[in-house]
């Protein structure tokens, strides 16, 4: 051995002992942790892999990236950290990652009841899409994401599902005859088990419409949460759930009875009595709402223990099959344990049944509670640098916007790994990886379209146009979602589109949010 490489060791160890510091973010809590972190750090190859290491001295110390980068799992630390379980998200899961994201290269026309949507652009495909037949097949037993957006061709109506083997999980529906400016986006997603070889695609539902457009604005994507059986030391938590009935007595602050349940898992989800979901655990989790109006207007919020974090608008006068629109949000939030997500009114009175409208939710990882450490009291810490997310919407409405000009997302109420900058309204992806990606959009004026780029290339396209019919103004809301491969360092923001009104709305009804899926 080098002089110069015992001369570091003797640092290293003389440095930890005396000062207790963490290095790389770790906290020493004992001269055994020391001496197996030097070991690590300095001798790996003598020890094998970094997922050969024995549990002699983990359990005095919370790793960095140089010891276990895939599990990041905590020992108790004498119960002075809760015990952090798999994470939910799939971006320590090793070559279990599934994830598909398929558009259309051209528009679609000619389309008959039950036909389906030929998806067959490929963005990213990592197992499962079969370009042939345009479905998902599930290469693994679990439970999967699955999203869709749609949008009609000019002054036309169609309406979408996602199926499973044939079965309906939810619907899309889009129609531009309702809109001055011709064009309209419905979007929705749902959380639903899948067994290995079983199909899911996109097809049309009924015979109202016949065509659909391309360049972005109808998307299909979807991801595995977990594979099943789960593992043991896994926190499996999700759910979806719908109505079985149209509501037409509905009221400002009244909670949206989503009484039928597709899924749940943990069993956190109550569908008899609150219609309300309880955060089993603290946690980073995604929820996501799709309402459709039937007569007049109806916007609802997802609130948490009552304060909202996203809104959802849909407006139409509801006189014919191709007068009722859908609106869609999704936020990231953290939740402790036991506080309560629902869905509530904030106006309007009516809502439709038919699997259009939905609210669904998962965990995407657990949060450490720290009680005694130093420096971080009663504070939740994330020390796992995979663990990557961001929610942002605009504090006020942006006006005089211009061709391609970025939307300035200028609040960020959730920013895991701080790689969001709403100085520049930009997230800055901190490893090569797979991230999913969204936003909403809406207007009060005219009608703009928006896109997700990643350094200037287009993922996915949002559009929102207005109803002026009557004489009565009303606000329309888009949305839409991506997943795509990001290098280090690499940017992805929302910017306006080709055609733009030069006004966007806020209330947490334009958004866009993201997350790391899994890194390379």
């Amino acid at each position: 051995m080098d002089a110069l490489r015992m001369f570091k060791i003797c640092c290293t160890i003389w440095t930890l002992i005396m000062l207790r510091t963490g290095v790389d973010s770790v906290q020493i809590k004992s001269p055994r942790a020391v001496f197996h972190l030097v070991r690590e750090k300095y001798f790996i190859k003598q020890v094998g892999r970094p997922a050969e290491l024995s549990k002699i001295g983990l359990h005095d110390m919370v790793q960095d990236d140089n010891i276990i980068e895939g599990e990041n799992k905590l020992s108790d630390l004498n119960d002075e950290l809760q015990v952090t379980k798999t994470s939910r998200r799939q971006a320590d899961e090793g070559n279990d990652t599934v994830a598909f994201y398929v558009v259309l290269s051209a528009s679609a026309i000619g389309l008959g009841n039950g036909q389906t949507i030929p998806f067959d652009q490929t963005i990213v495909d990592n197992k499962g899409f079969d370009p042939l037949f345009h479905a998902f097949v599930c290469p693994v037993n679990g439970v999967y994401m699955f999203r869709s957006a749609l949008m009609s061709e000019a002054n036309s109506h169609i309406e979408t599902e996602v199926v499973k083997e044939g079965s309906p999980i939810f619907r899309m529906y889009s129609s531009g005859i309702k809109t001055n400016f011709h064009y309209d986006q419905g979007f929705n997603a749902g959380i639903t088990n899948c067994e290995k070889g079983q199909r899911v695609w996109v097809r049309v539902n009924g015979n109202l419409g016949t065509s659909v457009r391309a360049e972005g604005f109808t998307t299909f994507s979807g991801y595995l949460l977990w594979k099943t059986p789960a593992s043991v030391n896994s926190i499996n938590v999700a759910f979806h759930s719908y109505l079985s009935r149209n509501i037409n007595d509905l009221g400002k602050g009244h909670t949206i009875p989503f009484d039928q349940v597709l899924l749940n898992e943990h069993q956190g989800y109550d569908n008899i009595t609150q219609h309300a979901f309880t955060c089993p655990v603290n946690g980073v989790y995604m929820f996501q709402s799709s309402i459709m109006s039937s007569f007049g207007v109806i916007e609802a919020e997802i609130v948490k223990d009552a304060d909202q974090f996203v809104r959802v608008y849909a407006s139409a006068n509801g006189l014919s099959n191709d007068q009722h629109d859908q609106g869609f949000n999704a936020g990231i939030v953290r939740c402790n344990k036991n506080q309560k997500v629902w869905v509530r009114v904030s106006q309007g009175t009516s809502i439709l049944q038919y699997l259009f409208s939905t609210f669904s939710g998962y965990l995407m990882w657990e949060l450490e509670e720290a009680s005694t450490i130093a420096g971080i009291t009663g504070r939740e810490i994330n020390v796992n640098n995979t663990h990557v997310a961001f929610n942002s919407y605009l504090s006020n409405g942006a006006t005089g916007l211009g061709k391609e000009q970025a939307i300035p997302f200028d609040m960020t109420p959730l920013n895991e790994g701080n790689r969001f900058d709403n100085g520049f309204y930009t997230f800055l992806c901190p490893v090569n990886g797979i991230y999913v990606f969204q936003s909403a959009v809406m207007v009060n004026v005219s009608h703009v379209e928006t896109e997700i780029v990643k350094d200037r290339i287009p993922i996915a396209r949002m559009y929102a146009g207005v109803n002026n019919q009557g004489g009565i103004s009303h606000f329309d809301q888009g949305f839409n979602s991506g997943i795509v491969n990001c290098n280090h360092n690499e940017r992805v923001w929302v910017r306006t589109g080709n055609q733009s009104s030069s006004t966007v709305d806020h209330r947490k009804t334009t958004t866009f949010s993201g997350f790391l899926l899994k890194k390379f």
